[in-house]
């Protein structure tokens, strides 16, 4: 991965965090629309993807930053085009939605609040640590099909994808690719060369993504979890960017407090009742 150095966030106030959370983000719901089943429509006023996953939260609008009389009529037209889709979808709303009364107006239209996400950032220039790996560890990149099979392995497990879903998460993760040229790097953590772990690493919004942390449970409290996050964040730190951020579940929120992440912002996800 070639980062733009020319637009890496640096010495962010709190509301160029929240950009560049939500920045980050959407570059990460970019890099769905590599897989050519995904439909992707992406504009500075609207972003909406079908990733060809079964699941509302994987379908839906990730941004929206609307003038104000366009904003029912939107609203109207995104829920028509998903129906049309016959997918579950969800609309998400955060510090740098547009119109602010953008989720009021989603409730008059069938939609109902079904989560609160947390952004988080970390200052990259605090010492990340870099202890020994629990023993039998090793953590490598994706950068051939069989460690990215290997990786889907570790996800499958890792997230308890309900197997409806396992199908088109996998084609949708194959459709990505992998590779130095992309604007994305995944990380594998295999535990006596068995697969356990998976993060990711985007770049975009002049920071460094962390997606992905995911550990098997029978791998889990022993200490895999920081070892994989530690991984993407020293990549970060060598790819040059002062901060690095996340939204954690509330499962590995504790983790990310421990490594210094503090919570910036707070996202609202809304999913479709018709």
């Amino acid at each position: 991965m070639k980062p733009d150095t020319d637009l890496m966030l640096e010495d962010a106030s709190t509301v160029d965090l929240e950009k560049a959370i939500t920045a980050n983000w959407s570059a990460s719901i970019r890099t769905f629309g590599l897989a050519p089943q995904v439909e992707l429509y992406d504009t500075p006023e609207l972003q909406w993807f079908i990733s060809g996953v079964p699941s509302g939260s994987m379908n839906g609008v990730q941004y929206s930053n609307l003038p104000e009389e366009k904003l029912d009529a939107t609203i109207k037209e995104v829920i028509v085009h998903f129906n049309a889709r016959e997918v579950p979808f969800g609309w998400l709303t955060g510090p740098c939605t547009h119109p602010v009364n953008t989720a009021e107006r989603l409730r008059a239209f069938g939609f109902q609040t079904v989560a609160q996400l947390e952004g988080m950032a970390l200052d990259l220039r605090r010492a990340v640590n870099n202890p020994p790996l629990p023993e039998g560890l090793t953590i490598e990149p994706v950068n051939t099909s069989e460690s990215l099979e290997e990786w889907l392995t570790a996800e499958t497990v890792g997230f308890e994808i309900e197997e409806a879903e396992i199908e088109g998460f996998n084609a949708l993760r194959r459709g990505m690719g992998f590779g130095a040229h992309l604007p994305f790097l995944r990380f594998l953590g295999k535990l006596n060369n068995v697969p356990v772990a998976t993060a990711t690493l985007v770049q975009g919004g002049g920071v460094a993504g962390i997606y992905d942390i995911s550990v098997v449970p029978d791998a889990r409290r022993q200490g895999i979890g920081a070892a994989i996050t530690l991984a993407a964040l020293r990549e970060g730190q060598t790819l040059g960017y002062r901060y690095a951020v996340l939204q954690p579940t509330e499962m590995g929120k504790p983790l990310y407090e421990s490594l210094g992440f503090r919570t910036v912002c707070t996202y609202q996800a809304h999913a479709f009742f018709s």
